[in-house]
C-alpha cells in the first residue's frame, strides 16, 4: 500500500535528484528510479484486485468519504505539530450515523485550500514548501478514505511517510530563513 503512496512523489522526486546527486550521475539514479517504478506499475492491476476484493465503497456514503478525507488531511497536519490525543482507533462517524458537522468540513478545506495557495504563491521564493506540501498531500491521497477499508476514519500509523514533506520542508524553510541554502 505505501507503493501506491509514493506513486505520486514519483515526479517530486525525479525533478530534485539532479541537484542531489550533480548532473553527471543524475541519469542513472533517474534510470533506476524509473525501472523501480516500472516493476510498480507491473504489479498494479493485481494489486488492484486484491484491494478491491476486501473494500466497499457503499458502506458510507461518497460525500461521508470525501468530507472525511478533507477533514483527516486536517487533522493529520495537526497531529504531526501537536500530537495529541492519539488513539488505536478513530471511528468513521458516518460509521454511528452521526456524520461529520459540515462547518468541520468546511474548515478543513480552508485549511487545505490556504496550504495550497501559499505553497504555489511562494513557489518561486521558497519552492521547498511547494515540494513538501505536494509531498504531504500526495503520499496521504491512497489511504485518505476515498476508498474505505474498514470503518475507521483516519490512522495515526498512516501519518509517517506524509510528515517527511512537511517536515523536510520546515527545516529547508528555516535553512533558508537563518541564510542557508543547502542543510
Amino acid at each position: 500500500l505505501m507503493g501506491f503512496a509514493m506513486a505520486p512523489i514519483f515526479p517530486l522526486l525525479t525533478s530534485i535528484t539532479p541537484g542531489r546527486l550533480g548532473v553527471a550521475d543524475a541519469t542513472n539514479a533517474i534510470g533506476f528510479q524509473v525501472a523501480a517504478a516500472s516493476i510498480g506499475f507491473a504489479i498494479l492491476p493485481g494489486l488492484a484486485g486484491a484491494i478491491a476484493e476486501r473494500t466497499t465503497l457503499e458502506a458510507i456514503p461518497l460525500g461521508d468519504r470525501v468530507g472525511n478525507a478533507l477533514v483527516s488531511y486536517a487533522v493529520y497536519l495537526e497531529k504531526i505539530f501537536w500530537p495529541s490525543g492519539l488513539a488505536a482507533l478513530y471511528p468513521h462517524p458516518s460509521a454511528g450515523g452521526s456524520g461529520i458537522p459540515p462547518g468541520s468540513v468546511a474548515v478543513a478545506a480552508a485549511v487545505l485550500i490556504a496550504g495550497t495557495v501559499a505553497a504555489l504563491v511562494l513557489r518561486r521564493a521558497r519552492p521547498q514548501l511547494l515540494w513538501g506540501w505536494l509531498w504531504f498531500l500526495g503520499t496521504l491521497l491512497p489511504v485518505i478514505g476515498i476508498v474505505q477499508v474498514g470503518l475507521q476514519s483516519h490512522a495515526d500509523r498512516y501519518t509517517y511517510i506524509p510528515s517527511i514533506g512537511i517536515l523536510v520542508a520546515g527545516a529547508w524553510l528555516a535553512a533558508g530563513v537563518a541564510g542557508r541554502s543547502t542543510l
